[in-house]
């Protein structure tokens, strides 16, 4: 059983639950800075943690792909953004997911230092899902974004 650990402790540990740490490593990527948090445990293992998954996203062609993914099983809050190195090739970006590819905010500013906290009620996603970068018109030439999946997850009783 794992104690809980505070959200401001977990935080700054940069801690990462082992199944996200193993499915990043099974692919051949480093985990990227990312915290988990488990905020509350029931005595027979049951839990409730709520994490961040930050990925940078390079820019090129008409939609981008994080190579982070919203896990199985999360309720998803927000997917907020930051435009790191100004785009190229496009006037604006959205943030979603397949078959809504605005789901996180749409016309997104293409000025590097740009931010948008795609703040959306709470969306359960049962598989894991990456999360796109989609040009507003034409095609990416350059640029890179940086994304935070902000969710929640609920695991079931161990014992």
């Amino acid at each position: 059983m794992t104690a809980a650990i505070p959200l401001a402790t977990a935080t700054r540990a940069g801690l990462m639950s082992p199944g996200d740490k193993a499915l990043l490593q099974a692919a051949g990527r480093a985990p990227t800075p990312a915290a988990l948090a488990t905020l509350a445990q029931g005595a027979a293992g049951s839990q409730t943690q709520f994490g961040i998954l930050e990925d940078l996203v390079t820019l090129a062609g008409a939609s981008c792909v994080s190579t982070v993914q919203i896990p199985a099983r999360a309720i998803v809050f927000c997917v907020s953004s930051r435009t790191v190195t100004a785009v190229a090739g496009a006037p604006s970006y959205g943030v979603g997911v397949s078959g809504d590819p605005t789901q996180f905010g749409g016309s997104l500013g293409a000025a590097a230092g740009s931010t948008n906290a795609g703040v959306v009620g709470p969306a359960p996603f049962y598989g894991a899902t990456p999360v796109l970068v989609t040009a507003t018109s034409g095609s990416f030439t350059g640029g890179a974004v940086r994304i935070a999946i902000h969710y929640a997850l609920f695991g079931a009783p161990t014992a």
